[in-house]
């Protein structure tokens, strides 16, 4: 910071350093991004407080550049960024822990003199050339979305008269409205080459077609003549349901292009914004979305330069449909409407008031995806394993994935036509080979995320590695895997180390006959349904009959192709020993770096998350304590609810029986000690010689 914040606690003054590079807040949270040291000391804690509300700083990152300035520091290890969930309008503060002492700093509002307070740039946006041409030259003016639509809005004809002519034209008939008309079809309205000037603002956004409407001008406006248009880049949907478009100046350099008969004089982009992101997104690098400016608007000022041959630009948009279309804008503005002076408008009548459009659905993520995305910085370069028809990185949401699977995209929506909307273009099909074997040791993935993939693996040792090579030093495997105790898997024994590592030294590559006898025989169900939440199986059955499974098990032993099977059964802890084992062992480098047994508030769900990083600590849970809790899961599963409930109503008793019997121990210890002291208080000399005087006082009292 410019100036010295105040500050408090035991480490002496000047001896903590910070700088905030960044900084956003707004009612829900504050961000902070920079670096900090303690001189020789190290920072072995820090915070952002504010109120109850903490955030710890989790990591350092390198920050070379402070050497410039403190040159004698023994680690560039000072970088931070932290987000605080918080309620807003309260102080906030940093807290940094040291050996030598704790300090805690306000952060306050940036200076004055701090450069992110200098006063904007003017931008000339063209607006004062186009008038000052247009006056000269006694112009005919054309602006599209003329119409006043509201106390912000106003009329520009003002702007241009008494010097020039000025035409407003709008889908709408109202106040400001000359001309009412489809803007797609502005040919149809003016003779070509008739008009010296035409603009608009904030209409292009809206026009379903913009490139037809670049044409159109170019085919109205006389050689020599000037186009003026700003339109938002960065913007709130508004207006529905004709809300197309966001452009760049890039953008509006190509539809005012010299291919399209135009010479730019003037483009930009103004009015620089920050975009706050949803509470439930911000993970990763989307704490620092807010940090790097939007623009508003973008605009252009452009001449016509030729004319375009007939034909140049087309598109298959038919007039009637698009006019339709077009109507659908809603009419603010329009109850007070001049007489319009257009051929459209007398042949249509007077417009009516547009349906209100639907409302806006919001996508909501679900409970799992918030936790999942949070397991991981989802804003890296990744790989999704067998997302199949529900991806949770899809690439139209702008996640950068690869993804690999067992069929490419065309056969998965044949495959699952209910839900072939959500599938997206495979870059890998794996074709029965490993992940490795499929996309080479080319790839470095920053993570790597598998919804339900590995209990299908024949060699689950060896996908791990496979993984491990794919992935950067510090990347991370994301995994969802049922667990078999809510699920059709429920009668299969758990899966052992041993097993793992039978399947690895065989290198097998398809399911063992005992992996498809037990998917055939030991499948099961409540209540017709293969997945559940109850935590018992009082009611379970076995899904085929004997004949059945056996009918199904020998056709899988003669079938020569790879057969699909769930090759492990797993709950939470038995699959953090498997990992832990593994590791110990040294057939892995990746350990436990983060686990849940299901999303917060959504208990019983038949799966369980964990995230495994070759840069994870050694878990320090004991192998007896796993294999203990392991055993653990699985007791009580044939327990009916009822026997639940009357098993711990008994419990409860139990335990207040024992207490009440601990109790009248306890009394009857206390008693056995007041009988002791008493009758040694009886036979005591003082007790003896003092016997009148009691005697005495018993009388007279």
């Amino acid at each position: 910071m410019f100036a010295e914040a105040p500050h408090r606690g035991t480490l002496a003054r000047g001896k903590f350093v910070h700088l905030i590079d960044y900084m956003w807040c707004d009612r829900h949270g504050v961000f902070l991004k920079g670096w900090a040291h303690a001189h020789e000391q190290p920072i072995t804690a820090m915070s952002l407080c504010s109120g109850d509300f903490q955030a710890q700083v989790t990591e350092f990152e390198d920050r070379p550049d402070v050497l410039n300035f403190y040159p004698h520091l023994p680690s560039t290890k000072c970088g931070f960024a932290v987000y605080l969930a918080c309620s807003p309008f309260r102080p906030v503060r940093l807290v940094a822990e040291t050996p030598a002492g704790w300090t805690e700093v306000d952060i306050t509002a940036l200076p004055a003199e701090h450069p992110l307070n200098a006063p904007l740039p003017t931008v000339d946006n063209g607006m004062a050339d186009f008038i000052n041409e247009m006056q000269r030259v006694n112009g005919t003016v054309v602006e599209i979305g003329a119409r006043v639509v509201g106390p912000a809005s106003s009329l520009q004809a003002p702007l241009f008269k008494p010097e020039c002519k000025f035409i407003g034209v709008d889908i709408h008939a109202a106040p400001g409205v000359d001309v009412v008309a489809d803007a797609h079809f502005l040919g149809d309205h003016f003779e070509p080459g008739s008009i010296d000037g035409i603009m608009s603002f904030a209409v292009m956004e809206h026009l379903a077609c913009p490139w037809l409407l670049a044409a159109e001008i170019n085919k109205v406006l006389k050689v020599g003549g000037l186009t003026l248009h700003s339109l938002p880049q960065a913007f709130p949907i508004h207006e529905t349901p004709n809300d197309f478009w966001r452009a760049s100046d890039e953008a509006l350099k190509v539809l005012f292009s010299p291919e399209m008969g135009f010479e730019i004089l003037k483009v930009g982009m103004c009015t620089p914004l920050r975009m706050y992101v949803h509470p439930d997104f911000r993970e990763g690098a989307m704490h620092q979305f807010p940090l790097f400016d939007g623009m508003a608007s973008s605009f252009v000022l452009a001449r016509k330069t030729f004319d375009l041959p007939g034909g140049a630009v087309a598109w298959p948009l038919q007039k009637s449909q698009s006019i339709k279309h077009s109507q659908a804008y809603p009419a603010h503005g329009s109850e007070a409407a001049a007489n319009p002076k257009s051929d459209a408008a007398a042949s249509n009548g007077v417009v009516s008031e547009p349906s209100k459009p639907a409302p806006r659905p919001e996508w909501v993520m679900p409970e799992r995806t918030k936790l999942l995305l949070s397991m991981f910085d989802a804003s890296g370069f990744g790989l999704e394993v067998g997302p199949s028809y529900n991806p949770l990185l899809p690439k139209s949401r702008g996640f950068n994935v690869e993804t690999i699977d067992h069929a490419d995209a065309a056969t998965l929506r044949e495959k699952y036509k209910d839900n072939a909307s959500q599938i997206e273009e495979v870059d890998y099909v794996s074709d029965g080979r490993s992940i490795l074997e499929t996309i080479g040791k080319k790839k470095r993935y920053d993570f790597i995320y598998a919804s339900h993939v590995i209990e299908h693996v024949t060699d689950i040792v060896r996908f791990i590695q496979d993984c491990e090579t794919l992935l950067k030093p510090d990347g991370r495997l994301v995994l969802a895997v049922p667990d078999k105790r809510f699920c059709f898997d429920a009668l299969r024994p758990l899966s052992t180390v041993g097993q793992a590592l039978q399947s690895y030294f065989e290198e097998r590559k398809r399911h063992s006959p005992a992996v498809l006898f037990d998917q055939a025989f030991y499948a099961c169900c409540k209540a017709q349904q293969t997945v559940w939440i109850e935590p018992t199986l009082d009611d379970v059955a076995l899904m085929l009959s004997e004949e059945t499974a056996k009918d199904h098990f020998d056709k899988s032993q003669k079938n020569p192709n790879y057969q699909d099977a769930h090759g492990w059964q797993f709950t939470p802890t038995s699959f953090r020993y498997l990992v832990k084992k593994l590791r110990s062992l040294g057939y892995i480098k990746s350990g436990e770096m983060e686990f849940h047994t299901n999303p917060a508030g959504k208990p019983n769900l038949h799966e369980f998350y964990i995230t495994l990083s070759k840069s994870a600590p050694v878990l320090t849970t004991s192998d007896v304590d796993l294999i203990k809790q392991a055993e653990q899961e699985l007791r009580g599963l044939f327990v009916s609810p009822q026997e639940m409930v009357t098993r711990s109503q008994v419990e409860a008793l139990e335990r207040d029986a024992q207490a009440a019997r601990q109790q009248i121990e306890n009394a009857n210890r206390q008693i056995q000690l007041l009988t002791v002291r008493n009758d040694a208080l009886l036979h005591s000399t003082s007790w003896k010689v003092t016997a009148p005087l009691r005697y005495i006082r018993s009388v007279f009292l």
